[in-house]
């Protein structure tokens, strides 16, 4: 039969056994075909092995020489979380339409950028380099995969990597050995791009009043055109906590409301009763400093108070708001 490939031979007579191999064809073998491997044996005397054409005969097997691709969907690249916000390391690989050979795992490489150190996978440890280059850990699940994230510290960014081995051993492509130290040094990709990068900050962001200056006397309404203060990440501004996004504000007046009772500009009248929440005033934003112009008239002799929530980008949310007060004063002494 013209089909068959004859791949091993001898004269010899009285041999027990024939080692053979064959060369594969170029271009015969494609990623992601399935093939059928069926050999014969025949001895001296023409006597054969089996019968070829049974069903089931031979070996098969699928050729695949591309890499799966694994995606991440928690978390985002340049975003921030706090803890109530911080959900499980997640996303999705594939195998199918890259040989489709299947899954065989998804490990995840994460740094500590302060530190310099990796998630070992045991609990939250971190080990520093050179050993922590190779603490990739394993997922759970390979198409769809999560793995819980250890204790993070707060107000630090980390760095993340994936790859996904299929069962034909291809791996997506990740800082391989050669080039590892330098990318993952400077938190690069294999092709030199941006790796994926987070922060976790479960600090409360902090707000005060400074114009005017809370407990002052205030003698000119034309000051008062702008009321401003400033908005931190935290109390000690860490640098690498996520930034403010948000400045709310409420303002009291101390006798304006009916009847002389305290009361909230609501943006046309006077309000007695409970602070509204949330804040009803959103104010302009320039790290750090915040305004925003009221609409009211500013009454002499009373005490205004400027409450302020500022939120920032992992959405924590300033707790309890701050607070400064003025007294607007716009009677002439009399000697």
């Amino acid at each position: 039969n013209s089909a068959w490939t004859q791949i091993g031979s001898t004269t010899i007579l009285g041999v027990n056994s024939v080692s053979w191999s064959t060369p594969v064809p170029t271009g015969m073998i494609v990623s992601s075909g399935t093939y059928r491997v069926v050999v014969v044996a025949m001895d001296q005397s023409l006597n054969q092995s089996v019968t070829p054409a049974a069903a089931g005969f031979g070996s098969t097997f699928r050729f695949d020489n591309q890499v799966p691709v694994v995606v991440t969907q928690f978390p985002v690249q340049g975003a921030f979380y706090n803890a109530a916000g911080l959900a499980s390391l997640a996303g999705t690989a594939s195998d199918a339409t890259t040989g489709n050979s299947g899954l065989a795992s998804v490990q995840a490489l994460l740094k500590n950028r302060a530190l310099g150190s990796y998630w070992s996978g045991a609990g939250s440890n971190f080990d520093s380099p050179p050993a922590g280059y190779s603490n990739w850990v394993t997922m759970a699940g390979t198409n769809n995969w999560s793995k819980t994230f250890p204790t993070l510290n707060d107000n630090t960014q980390y760095t993340l990597w994936l790859r996904a081995t299929d069962n034909a051993v291809n791996v997506s492509t990740y800082p391989a050995p050669a080039g590892a130290q330098f990318q993952l040094d400077n938190n690069l990709n294999a092709d030199s791009s941006a790796a994926l990068t987070f922060g976790y900050d479960n600090s409360l962001p902090v707000s005060g009043l400074t114009s005017p200056a809370s407990g002052s006397l205030v003698g000119s309404v034309a000051s008062l055109a702008t009321i401003a203060g400033t908005a931190y990440t935290d109390a000690p501004n860490t640098v690498t906590g996520a930034s403010v996004d948000q400045v709310l504000l409420n303002l009291n007046c101390s006798g304006c409301a009916t009847a002389g009772a305290s009361g909230w500009w609501n943006g046309s009248s006077w309000q007695s009763g409970a602070e509204p929440t949330p804040p009803l005033f959103s104010a302009s934003f320039a790290a750090p400093t915040w305004s925003f112009s009221f609409t009211n008239s500013w009454q002499d002799g009373f005490t205004y108070s400027v409450y302020a929530r500022s939120r920032d980008a992992a959405g924590n949310l300033e707790s309890p708001e701050s607070s400064g007060s003025f007294i607007v004063d716009l009677t002439t002494p009399v000697a």
